[in-house]
């Protein structure tokens, strides 16, 4: 219940107090603030933090999107841009520049910035399926379903761009390619 949860956020909250060089705590403490609503909270933390070790990308990627949650997008794209500047191979920047720029309702720069994403880190999950919901969202279904297809041609086939595209062809109306995807998508992944 509430009294377990609440113990180990405590013990946390202790831990970044009586520690702070303990990077790890600092960060999964902004982490669970951000996850729990508190972007405030987190954005507290965090802002003394990141100045003063900018060198950690984690923790800027986290300031972003506590300063996004808090409805600061512009402060959040700043860090963003900053953060992809200094680290141009790591994906957090651009995938959290994508993020903001759809909430923002602006879907091609968002599109670009996701697409650099995953181009910095090919296969991961999360940044396709967010791509892919800008795309699907701004109606370009064909184009994620097209990438869907080609992520499932990699090898080893993965069981979620499969479940993906058969949503993306749902909502486009083609329910039997979409039927036929999750059939496949069954047959490579019999325990699933």
């Amino acid at each position: 219940g509430v009294q377990t949860c609440a113990l180990p956020i405590s013990l946390l909250d202790e831990v970044v107090r009586s520690a702070p060089a303990l990077h790890e705590a600092v960060l999964a403490r902004a982490e669970l603030g951000i996850r729990r609503g508190d972007h405030a909270g987190a954005s507290a933390l965090l802002a003394p933090f990141v100045e003063e070790h900018p060198e950690l990308p984690a923790a800027r990627a986290l300031l972003a999107a506590a300063r996004w949650g808090e409805g600061r997008s512009s402060d959040a794209l700043d860090l963003c841009r900053d953060l992809e500047r200094d680290q141009p191979a790591d994906p957090q920047a651009p995938y959290w520049r994508g993020i903001i720029l759809a909430g923002q309702g602006r879907a091609d720069e968002a599109r670009a910035a996701l697409c650099r994403a995953l181009e910095l880190a090919p296969g991961n999950f999360a940044i396709l399926e967010r791509l892919v919901e800008v795309e699907v969202s701004s109606g370009q279904r064909v184009e994620a379903a097209q990438r869907l297809e080609a992520e499932l041609a990699r090898t080893p086939p993965r069981q979620e761009p499969a479940l993906l595209l058969a949503r993306v062809l749902a909502s486009s109306v083609e329910v039997t390619r979409s039927e036929q995807v999750l059939v496949a998508a069954s047959a490579r992944h019999p325990d699933s």
